[in-house]
């Protein structure tokens, strides 16, 4: 399934008519991330909208009816929607151009009877999808799924931060396509379709596939002599639906399994092709409803993802950790700051009580000098409130002196639970979810399983003896080239183990910027490694992050040597020099 951007601006043009101007009557929860409203506008009636940030069905999606709640209580992001949402009324529909992002612009008024404007925003991005909603002056308010800045550092999404819209693509649009645009950067992939997905804005891989059929009469067409002229026609022909409208939405089936392939709103010609059956629609909500109904006949795929359990087991304990850590940092920061603010007037409210005690009659509740008024407790004498003042001078002073290790703890033990979270979303082997239960149990304070006890430290042969006894080691070999071997960490303690227990000094460390992820070593043996061997290990550095679902990745790559352990952090956590940054499309 694949609703991209082009499928969202088809949506946009069919509820567009519907929603701008209506009002929004009832809005139920379907679950924690889809939305369903009823929206009444006059000459047009009911129209019913689900907007999902599911994370592997996320859409907007028009609907027949409005569906019933499927959730048992209320979260505060549910409420606060239905505060600002219930009986606004819809300004406009926008999509950001090629983007995945839905706008529902509304505006309500306020207990005052003041209009003021507020957006629901869908971000219908794969396991990035989410609801978020914002205010008037571009404020997140809440967000269905919320991303403190120790998971996604530039673009966190919390209550009361500016909101920051997804990234932009780094891909040609419309206009700038041409033969030579798309001919000056035409890297050795293995497709014209992965290609076209990696380099025009707005292409999914269906599209691009797509695409790629029309062209070259093949779906899976080589990249090697292609005539780039006749593709950037057929690209800006393709793409030219956007501007005039004119969609043709297709489900296509595989009449041997019953079973739905996929939809888009355009003809599906290379499924055609092989053998699947066409059905048009006259609108693409249509087509969506038609999919996702037969889908729900057809049962559940017979290969699907085995670790998905495995894998939500783990990210419950992780996000609830985490949930208590943002807390927790908060808590700290607010009782560094208030430390700081409060230390000198404290120990100038008791010098001055002790400066002036002869002064203050019994049962005085203020002491008023040079201007300033300092409360007294009438029930106590002036040395007591003096000594009073002195030690939460003490307290404030000590709380700065004593916090700040605490908020570094904090927040480095938030950046571990961040790596784990990521590594446990990318994990695709039973062994590396085993490693990660025992640091996954060991980081949120769940019971761990039992591990047999050493009496001392092993060298790096003994580590590499017991692993190859158990059978596994705590990392991946996967080659990048002729000669050439990346090793990528595949849990906290996997990380610091290629880092440090294999890695060599001169290897190449990567990592991709400012996200969670794995370690990668490349091995260099003493060698210059080839930029195409780096950009493969960078490659792999993306996959293996929190921005593998992202277009184009920032990778840090540094000599091994640069790289340090940070004194009594957790494993995996480091600081690096010397590095150089490439940018990249995530690939495994």
């Amino acid at each position: 399934m694949a609703f991209d951007a082009l499928t969202l601006a088809a949506v946009r043009d069919e509820l567009a008519p519907l929603l701008t101007g209506a009002r929004l009557q009832k809005l139920t929860f379907v679950d924690e991330l889809s939305l369903a409203v009823e929206a009444f506008a006059p000459n047009v009636g009911r129209s019913f909208v689900l907007l999902s940030g599911d994370l592997e069905h996320g859409r907007v999606q028009r609907l027949t009816g409005l569906p019933a709640r499927g959730v048992e209580g209320d979260s505060p992001f549910s409420l606060l929607v239905r505060k600002h949402l219930r009986n606004a009324r819809v300004r406009g529909v926008h999509q950001p151009r090629l983007e995945r992002v839905f706008e529902l612009d509304c505006e309500q008024r306020d207990p005052s009877g003041r209009l003021h404007r507020v957006l629901l925003i869908v971000e219908a991005m794969g396991r990035r999808s989410n609801l978020v909603l914002v205010d008037d002056d571009g404020t997140i308010m809440d967000a269905a799924r919320r991303t403190p800045p120790s998971r996604n550092p530039r673009r966190p999404v919390l209550p009361h931060l500016p909101y920051q819209p997804p990234p932009p693509q780094e891909r040609l649009f419309p206009e700038e396509i041409s033969a030579a645009s798309l001919a000056e950067a035409a890297r050795a992939q293995p497709t014209l379709a992965k290609y076209l997905a990696e380099r025009v804005a707005g292409l999914s891989p269906l599209a691009a596939r797509e695409l790629a059929f029309r062209v070259a009469g093949a779906a899976d067409a080589p990249l090697q002599a292609v005539d780039w002229s006749v593709v950037a026609r057929a690209t800006q022909e393709f793409l030219a639906v956007v501007e005039t409208h004119e969609w043709q939405p297709t489900l296509a089936s595989d009449l041997h399994a019953e079973r739905p392939i996929d939809f888009a709103p355009y003809e599906l010609r290379h499924l055609a092709a092989a053998g699947s059956e066409l059905t048009r629609f006259s609108s693409i909500s249509d087509a969506m409803q038609a999919y996702y109904a037969r889908l729900a006949e057809a049962g559940p795929a017979r290969r699907g993802d085995p670790l998905a359990a495995e894998r939500k087991a783990l990210l419950v304990p992780l996000d609830r950790a985490a949930h208590t850590l943002e807390r927790r940092i908060a808590a700290l920061a607010h009782q560094l700051a208030a430390g700081q603010d409060q230390r000198d007037p404290l120990r100038s409210a008791g010098e001055a009580i002790l400066a002036h005690q002869a002064e203050l009659p019994l049962g005085s509740s203020e002491l008023l000098v040079d201007g300033q008024r300092v409360e007294l407790d009438p029930r106590i004498s002036a040395v007591e409130n003096a000594q009073a003042y002195f030690a939460r001078y003490r307290k404030a002073r000590e709380a700065e002196e004593r916090v700040p290790a605490l908020l570094s703890e904090a927040r480095q033990a938030a950046e571990h639970l961040g790596d784990l979270r990521t590594l446990v979303e990318v994990a695709d082997e039973m062994d590396a979810i085993r490693a990660l239960r025992r640091e996954v149990a060991a980081a949120t304070g769940t019971k761990a399983p039992a591990t047999r006890a050493r009496t001392g430290p092993r060298s790096r042969e003994q580590r590499g003896t017991r692993n190859a006894e158990r059978g596994t080691q705590p990392y991946r070999r996967i080659g990048v080239g002729e000669g050439w071997e990346a090793l990528v960490g595949t849990s906290a303690a996997g990380n610091a183990s290629v880092t440090f227990d294999v890695g060599q000094a001169d290897d190449l460390w990567l990592h991709a910027r400012g996200v969670p992820g794995a370690h990668v070593i490349l091995r260099t043996n003493g060698s210059t490694a080839p930029d195409e061997i780096v950009e493969r290990a960078a490659r792999l550095a993306a996959w293996h992050s929190a921005a593998r679902t992202a277009g184009s990745v920032e990778v840090d790559v540094a000599p091994r040597r640069y790289v340090k352990k940070i004194p009594n952090a957790p494993a995996g956590l480091v600081r690096y020099t010397n590095e150089r940054t490439v940018r990249v499309t995530p690939r495994p």
